[in-house]
């Protein structure tokens, strides 16, 4: 099997159009962003839809898909990939679709010369840490231009739910219904649209976990289950090497790189300590959320909405590109501090209407009432 052929397999909708519209799927908000001209790298965690974004973006401007995931195609390299094409169609290709760069090793260096000449606009995915981290990619800053898809925000839930819904006081109990499932289940594409969330939820935590960690670094499972459970028991408590040592029995070398690999494969995220002095942010203890709170449910099956309602909030600033940060001043902890301003999240259902929730979701106007990004704006001066 040459290249071409190998392209042909991975590429079905060069024969069948309808293909690629099956696979498209429901549109990402993040893809008004991606429509210029250049190298574009979307990062984000497994499963969370960075392929079908790229099918999305195929089916408007045409182009070759090729998946570094395929042990195959992994051994050439991106001139030959695009002249096995043109000896076959006669012309060369105007985008590229690069799925789990990753895997290509000496990646780096193709799409630095890919971005000098300019021929093509280039779309690459990785499912680990920042494609622009690390000695290799440094010539690739301000080269390409970044973005991280998240599972999907509530507005994105709640439209892919119920399309149709109108932002009229009788939907109300409708909304809370869906804030709780999301809440819940969070907002992985596949999770979002079964009819068994925990069953879909769980096959994404086996893999990403159980797979893509455990098994890719040869990890202890039992050890890696208890740290990762700790963390998600303890969500929005500052937490320390030293203190999750003493809980869990594992040494704080394991413990530190176990975090690591779970910031890294965009499974957590990590809050700091509000301070001016960068040493005592380093040194103070963290506080650590999930991506995505199919990780908790499905981990510990516990409905703490409270905690589930900081950890959305925490997901919330980091989409929207706000620094997580906790405070602490006069013995007393605040969950968050945004530009100076300290925040808490709180949960109390016998206040219905006050209760945070209630607030972070309320229609901020007839044309736009789940634009919550604008009203913590409003809100907090973000």
């Amino acid at each position: 099997m040459n290249i071409f052929q190998r392209l042909k397999l991975w590429n079905p909708w060069w024969q069948d159009p309808s293909i690629l519209e099956s696979r498209a799927g429901k549109p990402r908000s993040l893809l008004a962003s991606l429509e210029g001209k250049g190298v574009f790298a979307i990062v984000g965690p497994r499963r969370v839809g960075k392929t079908t974004l790229l099918f999305q973006l195929l089916r408007k401007k045409g182009g070759i898909y090729i998946p570094y995931q395929d042990p195959f195609l992994r051994h050439f390299s991106l001139e030959e990939i695009v002249s096995g094409y043109v000896e076959e169609i006669g012309k060369e290709p105007d985008t590229l679709f690069i799925d789990e760069i990753q895997f290509r090793k000496g990646w780096q260096q193709e799409i630095r010369v890919e971005s000098e000449l300019g021929r093509r606009d280039i779309y690459i995915t990785g499912s680990y840490g920042s494609l622009l981290k690390g000695r290799e990619a440094r010539h690739l800053v301000g080269r390409i231009k970044e973005y991280k898809l998240y599972p999907l925000s509530f507005q994105e839930f709640l439209h892919w739910k119920t399309p149709s819904l109108p932002a009229m006081p009788e939907e109300e109990a409708k909304i809370k219904y869906f804030f709780n499932r999301y809440l819940l289940f969070g907002g992985f594409p596949s999770v979002a649209l079964s009819s068994n969330p925990m069953e879909e939820g769980k096959e994404i935590v086996d893999h990403s976990i159980g797979l893509d960690i455990i098994e890719r670094y040869g990890y202890n499972p039992k050890k890696f289950y208890v740290v990762f459970d700790y963390l998600l028991s303890a969500i929005g408590r500052p937490v320390s090497l030293a203190s999750i040592e003493r809980r869990t029995g594992i040494a704080r070398e394991t413990v530190s790189e176990y975090i690591q690999k779970l910031l890294a494969h965009h499974i957590l995220l990590e809050s700091t300590l509000y301070s001016r002095s960068i040493a005592k942010k380093e040194v103070s203890p963290k506080k650590y959320y999930v991506i995505d709170p199919i990780y908790y449910t499905v981990r510990l099956g516990e409905d703490q909405k409270g905690k589930l309602l900081e950890n959305w909030f925490a997901v919330f600033l980091d989409r929207a590109g706000i620094p997580l940060n906790y405070g602490l001043e006069g013995g007393k902890e605040f969950d968050f501090v945004v530009n100076g301003t300290s925040i808490n999240i709180t949960f109390n259902p016998a206040l219905e209407r006050e209760k945070a929730a209630d607030v972070l979701i309320s229609p901020a106007g007839p044309l736009k009432p789940w634009d919550l990004k604008k009203l913590l704006t409003a809100l907090f001066s973000v």
